[in-house]
């Protein structure tokens, strides 16, 4: 009875995916936002019967709506309770810019910029837009960009836990919360230069869009929280205050009384594919790199960078001839140094073949995330994303006071003078010590000299950027460790141009690892052999959903999105 619901559920999936809704002329696009958008959909059981759309599926969804003649504009619906990522933000920003310059009418509706939470990445995509509306009681949060970490050191102390953190240098500050009582002075600094660039990001973008000067936006940031929406409207920070259903009217009335609203997803099921068999591949390397995992981080149930499935993707674009050029995704913290390796290893021998790699960066592409986009010929990033993070740390939680207080005796036998100098019940000996010593120093070197072959930067240089500073997009432009400032789009045009493709010329994205089809997906269920196409993947999204929620309840005092971009680093 299982397998044949499962079968009718599949053959439900496929008459629906073949059935083409017609668009009527003089329609306006309906996008809801409600929370981050995925840079790739998540293998799970949900993804497999209800497919989302993806960051970039819905901006290629939007240019192709920039040049339809039916679509009239786009109505943009925002409740969003996660925030997206600034760089994904400025991502969406050139998308809705792009649709306004082709004449399309572009138009947000929010209940409000924010409850109890920051609404500065929400009102920043909706400044990118002709006309805001604001609900009567909904408010203006723009307070501005802050973090808040919660430092453990006296927690472990009470309890007889230790971290010994080694680190090269004094700015790689990921395992701060570990070993410090507070905001050491480098961490405080990057922090700082971080959030205060941002801001102006911030204050220069929306100023231009919403024709304020950038001063008295400045002050009206300050002012912030503005609880009164009329008083927002004064401001010109918005243009109209009222429901979605006055929204709906307004538009109706300045339109044909045929005029229909079409859900992007919708909209998106339409578009013709591109035929042809002239090639792009993209491949991701999305969350902590890991060397091998089930898809999902335990710790945060968010995806995780498979550097074995990475490796592989790339071997497999290598061998299909149709393939002129990669484009390499990376929203990345950073991780493992060895699965970095491997992905690194994995981009070299593409451009050993003589295949283009333009990588991407989306919020973050930080310390092993930085390095693997070094081989690539062009490096891409937002003004906003974080990037550089040149450094290593290591290390362990010392638990042997911890045990002692607990009345545990914990004794072991070994054949090798290390051979427990990976176990938490003791401190690190001498020798022990001396190896950690000597392995960091191993990656930290390799590391710059990485950085300055493929940036072409003396090495005293690099060292002066590296020892584990962050800095934004804009920032690691003029220092020389990215190229260019844009989104994807403007990576996958660089590729085009690098794969020699004439201007305009129909070229297939293709993502690598290929897609399943459904009757793939299928065997997998049915056979037990993926752990995220099952109910444990269906559970595991559950947990992540629970984890949202709590995240949004708890507010931002204790975990904050831009605090988790900071972790990794």
């Amino acid at each position: 009875m299982t397998l044949f619901s499962i079968v009718l559920t599949l053959a439900g999936v496929i008459f629906v995916s073949f059935k083409v809704q017609k668009i009527p002329e003089d329609s306006y696009l309906e996008l809801f936002l409600e929370g981050p958008l995925e840079e790739r959909a998540t293998k799970n059981l949900q993804s497999f019967f209800k497919p989302p759309l993806t960051l970039h599926a819905l901006i290629d969804t939007l240019n192709h709506a920039s040049r339809d003649a039916r679509i009239r504009g786009i109505l943009v619906r925002l409740n969003q309770q996660s925030p997206i990522g600034l760089g994904h933000v400025q991502e969406l920003r050139n998308a809705l810019k792009k649709l306004v310059s082709k004449g399309k009418h572009v138009v947000v509706h929010s209940d409000t910029f924010g409850e109890n939470s920051s609404g500065m990445s929400s009102y920043y995509l909706a400044s990118a837009c002709q006309e805001i509306w604001l609900q009567p009681l909904g408010s203006l949060n723009i307070t501005g960009f802050g973090v808040e970490i919660p430092f453990l050191r006296k927690f472990l102390d009470e309890y007889g836990v230790k971290a010994h953190i080694l680190r090269r240098e004094e700015y790689k500050t990921a395992m701060n919360f570990l070993t410090h009582e507070g905001l050491s002075p480098q961490n405080r600094e990057d922090l700082e230069n971080i959030l205060s660039l941002r801001l102006k990001q911030f204050i220069k973008d929306v100023a231009a869009d919403r024709k304020l000067n950038q001063d008295q936006l400045e002050k009206y940031i300050h002012l912030a929280p503005i609880f009164n929406a009329q008083m927002a409207k004064e401001m010109k920070l918005v243009d109209h205050t009222g429901f979605i259903e006055e929204l709906y009217a307004s538009l109706r009335a300045k339109a044909k009384p045929s005029l229909k609203f079409i859900s992007i997803k919708q909209y998106a099921s339409t578009l013709p594919k591109i035929k042809g068999n002239k090639k792009i591949a993209v491949i991701y390397a999305v969350g902590a790199i890991m060397r091998s995992s089930d898809g999902i981080n335990p710790l945060s149930l968010e995806s995780i960078a498979n550097a074995e499935e990475i490796r592989k993707a790339f071997e497999d674009a290598l061998k299909d001839p149709h393939v002129k050029a990669i484009v390499f995704r990376i929203d990345s913290p950073g991780g493992s140094a060895i699965a970095s390796d491997t992905i690194w290893g994995a981009v070299e021998r593409a451009k050993a073949k003589g295949i283009p790699v333009i990588a991407s960066m989306g919020n973050v592409a930080a310390s092993g995330g930085y390095m693997v986009a070094l081989p690539a010929q062009k490096i891409v990033a937002n003004p906003a994303t974080v990037t550089g993070s040149i450094g290593v740390y290591g290390g362990k939680l010392v638990t042997d006071s911890l045990w002692k207080k607990l009345k545990i005796n914990w004794q072991g036998v070994k054949v090798g003078q290390k051979a427990l100098m990976w176990e938490s019940v003791k401190e690190y000996s001498t020798e022990e010590l001396k190896s950690m010593n000597g392995s960091l120093d191993q990656i930290y070197e390799v590391f710059m000299q990485r950085v300055s072959k493929a940036r072409n930067i003396p090495l005293n240089e690099v060292h002066k950027i590296a020892q584990g500073h962050v800095w934004t997009g804009d920032e690691a432009l003029k220092k020389g460790l990215v190229d260019i400032l844009g989104d994807m789009e403007v990576a996958v045009n660089i590729a085009k141009q690098q794969a020699g493709f004439k201007e305009g010329e129909a070229v297939i994205l293709e993502v690598f690892p290929r897609e399943l089809s459904l009757l793939g997906k299928l065997k997998l269920i049915l056979t037990g052999e993926s752990l995220t196409l099952s109910v444990q993947g269906s559970l595991n999204s559950l947990l992540k959903s629970f984890v949202s929620s709590f995240k949004v309840f708890m507010g931002t005092c204790l975990y904050s999105s831009t605090a988790s971009e900071f972790e990794g680093n």
